[in-house]
Formats: C-alpha cells, sequence, structure tokens
C-alpha cells in the first residue's frame, strides 16, 4: 500500500440503495483497502475497490479506473484526490479545503461589492424580461455539469433562464413542489 496514490475523480453518483460513488482514476501510486481517500471536502474509506467491470479487487494501480462507495458528500467530478491512512487525517483534509473555499468564497464577495452599481433604469425602459426557472436533476454529476454548461449557452435578450434548484439522484416530491 502506497499513501503516495492520487488522482482525480472522473464520476460520482448518488444511488438509494448503495449510497455515493464515485469512480476514480489513478495517476500514481498503488491503493489499497483501510486507507481513506479525499477529494475536496468529501472522503470515504476504502472498505473495497470495483474495477471498470465491477469486480472487487484487493488493489489498484496507477491508470486503473475504480469505483469507491461510502462518500460523506459527492464529490466534486474533475477534482483531485489524496490518500491517507486515517479517518482523522482524511477529516483534517476536507476541512481544511471547507476553510479555504470560504475564505475565497468571501474574498470575491467583497470584490463584487466593491464593483459599480447596475443602472437599473436602463432595463425599465427597455422590454421586459422573462425568467424561466428551471430545476435539474440528473443521475450523475457529469451529466448535471453537462446540462447546466448547455443551458449557460442559451443566450436571449428577452428570456433569462434561472437554474433555482439542482441535483443528483431521483426526482422527489420536494422537487415537484
Amino acid at each position: 500500500l502506497s499513501l503516495s496514490a492520487s488522482g482525480a475523480v472522473i464520476e460520482s453518483t448518488l444511488d438509494t440503495r448503495k449510497g455515493i460513488s464515485a469512480t476514480l482514476l489513478l495517476k500514481n501510486g498503488t491503493l489499497g483497502l483501510g486507507s481513506f481517500v479525499v477529494a475536496g471536502d468529501a472522503y470515504a474509506p476504502v472498505r473495497f475497490i470495483e474495477d471498470f467491470k465491477g469486480t472487487k479487487v484487493e488493489t489498484a494501480i496507477a491508470s486503473q479506473p475504480i469505483r469507491i462507495l461510502g462518500w460523506n458528500e459527492m464529490p466534486a467530478c474533475g477534482s483531485g484526490f489524496v490518500v491517507v491512512k486515517t479517518k482523522k487525517e482524511a477529516e483534517r483534509i476536507a476541512e481544511e479545503y471547507k476553510e479555504n473555499l470560504k475564505i475565497k468564497n468571501q474574498k470575491s464577495k467583497i470584490g463584487a461589492a466593491a464593483a459599480p452599481a447596475k443602472n437599473d433604469s436602463e432595463d425599465a425602459e427597455g422590454p421586459s424580461i422573462v425568467i424561466v426557472p428551471v430545476i435539474i436533476k440528473a443521475d450523475v454529476i457529469g451529466s448535471l455539469e453537462g446540462v447546466k454548461h448547455e443551458l449557460a449557452k442559451i443566450k436571449n435578450d428577452r428570456v433569462k433562464i434561472k437554474i433555482v434548484s439542482e441535483g443528483i439522484g431521483d426526482i422527489n416530491e420536494n422537487d415537484v413542489k
């Protein structure tokens, strides 16, 4: 077991029976059972490893796509991951990531507040803009990101698309409401 194993999250899914799982691509090192995988603010214990065929394997080597189950939350598609020995270490790294993200978001809000305000009188004189609220549900994060990317490409002077909710998994009663 080499703890220098790292790579990227290719895809993550939410199954109502199995929970959150992610497909990872090892870039270097060897991943074995008993360690923890951390990707951004998400982490998972490595209890078992599935290869691309869905077969359980004891270890995974570089350039091998694998699936890990049991994540505490959905890891972001495309994010890098590292392997650590203990759950404490995994939680610490995930918490540090969250803190860095909060600081980054606060800095961007401060920058946006310093930007000049938009002149609303121009909008009042022009044609009214219709805002279309959209709820997006997908089976995997990659599909969700793809739909959001394509919706962002739609440009129209009279219609604006606003994503009010997005998520992974089955459509439930709250989505309909």
